[in-house]
């Protein structure tokens, strides 16, 4: 009993998600962008997705195309097993720039 509620302490403990890779390209007046993350909690996907998108843009600005692949585990994320993909494209009058630097 005692080994299961640490194991529950654990879990809860461990981050909603973890991004774990950013792949960003840029060229001539494009850029894309593809994250990599590990979700530990998957209880409400798209909304882990819409929280994603909106931290990265603010932090890094809207690209033209922005891929997210979930995974559950880093076995999955090794293996090339995401169990979600979302692309989006952004129009040229939604694209915003990364932040200037401080």
């Amino acid at each position: 009993m005692l080994v299961v509620l640490l194991l529950i302490g654990a879990y809860i403990q461990k981050p909603e998600y973890i991004i774990y890779s950013i792949i960003s390209g840029s060229g001539g007046d494009t850029r894309d962008t593809e994250l990599f993350v590990i979700v530990y909690q998957p209880w409400d996907t798209d909304g882990t997705v819409t929280e994603i998108v909106r931290k990265h843009c603010t932090m890094n600005g809207t690209p033209n195309r922005l891929t997210i692949h979930l995974y559950h585990s880093m076995y999955a994320l090794n293996h090339g097993q995401a169990y979600y993909t979302k692309i989006f494209e952004y129009s040229e009058d939604e694209i915003i720039g990364p932040p200037p630097a401080w």
